[in-house]
């Protein structure tokens, strides 16, 4: 066995029971993802199968469609690869191919920070309006 296929990741902060979410380049990278695709092969037994591997418009996609690919492709699937692919466009593509298993690589959204002191302050102003709007609700309501 070489050091790369012994090498180990700690994936806690990014899988999830039923996704995967992370940072493209901190948490998650082309390598997680590529081993990640050989995984999907091992644990549903799919050597000698057909996986489907598309992925969305973010521009992490194709790099992340083409390593989990490779990952599964060196477990012995024999992938397809579709590239830009919407999530229902897929489920066709499972159907029509006779492939029942598929994989969507997507890439994250924006990266949420905290807002800026002003907007908060805009944010906090703008829910004290409408928590007086529903209390004003509420008592028309009541009579």
């Amino acid at each position: 066995m070489t050091t790369e296929q012994t090498k180990t990741f700690d994936l806690s902060a990014s899988f999830k029971a039923y996704d995967v979410r992370g940072i493209v380049g901190e948490s998650i990278t082309a390598e997680i993802v590529e081993a990640v695709g050989a995984a999907f092969v091992d644990v549903l037994q799919l050597e000698g199968k057909t996986v489907l591997v598309g992925g969305d418009m973010r521009p992490s996609s194709p790099e992340f469609s083409k390593a989990f690919a490779n990952g599964a492709a060196r477990r012995g699937a024999n992938v397809q690869l579709l590239d830009l692919i919407s999530t229902d466009e897929l489920y066709y593509a499972c159907g029509s191919l006779n492939a029942p298993r598929a994989a969507l690589a997507r890439g994250p959204m924006r990266k949420v920070t905290k807002l800026p002191h002003r907007n908060r302050k805009k944010t906090s102003r703008y829910r004290a309006k409408l928590k007086k709007k529903h209390e004003r609700v509420r008592r028309r309501r009541s009579k």
